[in-house]
């Protein structure tokens, strides 16, 4: 359960998120199951790493969470715009203090870095949102896994979107390299056919959700 100051910062930061456009494609629900795991989990490790942080709506949110938490929050995103967008909401909502904001990719970020042989711990979440093509997500997954310290769990956004071309298959890559019984949690919104694009019935730029289906998941690997 949030408690009720974290709520009332929570709503606040959401707020100046909409004034200033600094949205996230991430439903509401999404976000607090997100928040909700690193709170129940907080000492399982010292550390958040988001990939893909877009215009910041989600990262500040996990900044701020952070924050109370005493834990470090590590952000990063292929384009300069975002990191920039990024960088600058939490330097107006006074966050930056427990973040660090990078342009990179997941693999890249943990070749050119010595994140875990500096600070000698290891994340609680990995939230992976950056590139959902196929290959693209079994490398953040293998980036991950090449951490000196394994993660406690992954979180993946996106979990049962599909596209007919930019082969957007988050939920194949977890299968096929984990196991299709490896255990995970549903999170966000459900994708039972109602309200949402479908195979039979597309968005205009594609995109359809997998029914039934989800719009994240949590895998635990610990």
């Amino acid at each position: 359960m949030i408690a009720s100051n974290d709520d009332a910062e929570l709503t606040a930061i959401r707020e100046q998120c909409s004034k200033t456009g600094n949205f996230s494609w991430t439903s509401r629900k999404y976000q607090d199951d997100i928040l909700r795991f690193i709170r129940s989990n907080s000492q399982s490790g010292n550390c958040v790493i988001e990939v893909g942080c877009y215009k910041g709506g989600l990262t500040a949110l996990l900044a701020a969470t952070c924050r109370n938490l005493n834990l470090r929050l590590y952000s990063m995103d292929i384009s300069a715009d975002a990191v920039s967008t990024t960088k600058t909401l939490l330097k107006n909502l006074n966050l930056t203090k427990h973040a660090a904001v990078e342009q990179s990719t997941f693999p890249e970020f943990v070749s050119k870095t010595s994140f875990f042989r500096r600070f000698s711990g290891r994340a609680i979440l990995c939230i992976l949102d950056g590139d959902h093509s196929y290959n693209a997500v079994l490398a953040d997954i293998k980036a991950a896994e090449a951490l000196r310290s394994q993660p406690y769990a992954l979180a993946f956004h996106d979990y049962s979107l599909r596209h007919p071309t930019t082969d957007e298959r988050v939920r194949d890559a977890i299968d096929d390299h984990f196991g299709a019984s490896k255990t995970r949690t549903l999170i966000g919104q459900e994708m039972n056919g109602v309200g949402h694009a479908t195979k039979a019935a597309p968005q205009e730029d594609g995109h359809w959700w997998g029914v039934p289906g989800s719009e994240g998941a949590i895998l635990t690997l610990r």
